[in-house]
């Protein structure tokens, strides 16, 4: 029978990343016999570097200078180590070993943060999902430059894991080890505070983590907690140094100053407008499918790469999240979100170099990855309400503290406030299958 042609739009984009996961060994290779990388033309793990001297700095009890350790880098002295000074703690272990072997173990344990991450999402088979997950091409950017979103991605993992099941004070402490970079959480927050008060122990164990984290890094390294806190302004101006790659930037921030710099009044404006939007159709699916925690903690990561204004190539890794999740809440769409997931990695993987060729001739350029992106979340948010019955997460209880009152606009009389079974309405009668996605023959095997 012939090949269905999910399969392919799906093995594309990862036979792509698997190809550059070949190359990047043989520059490995080529690193550690002392030879110049083969392909990449860079260091290996580039990025690694900030953390391992970091680390390094701890080890020798220089941590009052952690955030001029690179004053004299060609490239890192314009920004630097900037993450908060705790987090440099977690890479003493590494320092004692020297750059390459340090960075080879990050990336071992990058690879076990990913499956960790996956087990919480991959359902009954957890295996297809990684392998599929290592051919997206943000993951290989992770592990290749040497990044620390992997570990990201599997706190966010555990955090929905826990929430889930109810756990939020646990599940907001986990998530305050995602704080080194705050900004990658603002969808997961925003919706917890708007679950006010049903979410309130989530918001107070993750207030509880990160004072803890805070007082640590006072309490041991008070200087650099001092400076960390004096450059935070400089932190959020790094997308308008001339120096910054904003070539990797996949941010709504990043997408209207690429196109209109240095109109920066005309970009700010169009920015908020599609921020505000966003958040506005997020809250309107929120308020809709408030029972199904799959659906909500997929549009919150969503809602973060609207809102961040710092989202780089490799952070799209955590777009797995909603890809997988969406897959498994919808699943008489299951193949139409993998093929339109798939078509977004596609984009990713051919938008990053383009983007640097347009930038080679001009100053000016249209971020394809963000557009893709936009349109995309655009897209499901008119399926999304295309969908008349509220969704429920098969085999995950109601979240908690739901309003007594609360009655879908398909409940009968007298059962207000019932969540109803997955494909039946209030009343426990089948309900019709959302509109499909794609053309039958997208979900035709064979």
């Amino acid at each position: 029978s012939p090949i269905h042609p999910a399969f392919i739009a799906l093995a594309f984009p990862a036979i792509l990343t698997y190809l550059l996961w070949v190359l990047w060994l043989f520059d490995i290779g080529s690193t550690i016999s002392g030879a110049k990388g083969l392909y990449f033309g860079r260091a290996l793990g580039n990025d690694f570097l900030l953390y391992h001297t970091a680390g390094r700095a701890v080890l020798e009890g220089k941590t009052a200078q952690l955030y001029q350790l690179f004053a004299g880098h060609d490239h890192y002295r314009y920004f630097g180590y900037n993450r908060p000074p705790y987090y440099a703690l977690l890479f003493a272990p590494f320092a004692a070993l020297p750059l390459t072997a340090s960075f080879l173990l990050w990336s071992g344990l990058g690879i076990v943060a990913l499956g960790v991450g996956v087990r919480r999402y991959g359902g009954q088979h957890p295996g297809r999902v990684f392998l599929f997950a290592l051919g997206w091409f943000p993951v290989w950017c992770g592990i290749s430059f040497g990044e620390t979103i992997l570990p990201t991605f599997a706190v966010i993992s555990l955090t929905y894991g826990l929430w889930r099941t109810q756990h939020p004070a646990l599940a907001g402490l986990v998530l305050s080890f995602a704080l080194d970079k705050p900004h990658l959480v603002l969808g997961v927050i925003l919706l917890w505070l708007l679950r006010w008060p049903r979410d309130n122990r989530a918001l107070l164990g993750l207030a509880a983590g990160a004072m803890a984290l805070a007082g640590l890094s006072f309490a041991v390294m008070p200087e650099a907690s001092w400076a960390y806190v004096a450059r935070l302004p400089e932190f959020g101006r790094m997308m308008y140094h001339p120096q910054f790659p904003i070539d990797r930037m996949q941010s709504v921030d990043g997408f209207f100053y690429l196109w209109l710099r240095p109109n920066l009044s005309a970009a700010i404006i169009l920015t908020g407008l599609t921020k505000a939007a966003g958040m506005l159709g997020t809250v309107w699916l929120w308020r809709r499918h408030q029972n199904s925690p799959a659906l909500l903690f997929a549009v919150a990561v969503l809602l973060t790469f609207w809102l961040s204004p710092y989202v780089l190539i490799y952070d799209a890794a955590l777009l797995l999240i909603p890809g997988v999740l969406l897959s498994q809440q919808l699943p008489q769409n299951q193949w139409g979100w993998k093929i339109l997931f798939s078509i977004y990695g596609v984009i990713v993987l051919l938008g990053w170099p383009l983007v640097a060729k347009q930038l080679a001739v001009s100053q000016n350029d249209v971020n394809v990855n963000v557009l893709a992106f936009l349109l995309a979340s655009a897209y499901l948010f008119r399926r999304l309400t295309r969908i008349r019955q509220p969704l429920v997460t098969p085999g995950v209880p109601a979240l908690p503290r739901a309003p007594a009152t609360a009655r879908t606009r398909h409940s009968p009389p007298g059962q207000a406030g019932q969540p109803a079974a997955p494909g039946t309405d209030g009343g426990g009668q089948p309900t019709a299958a959302p509109p499909p996605l794609w053309p039958a023959w997208f979900w035709r095997a064979g």
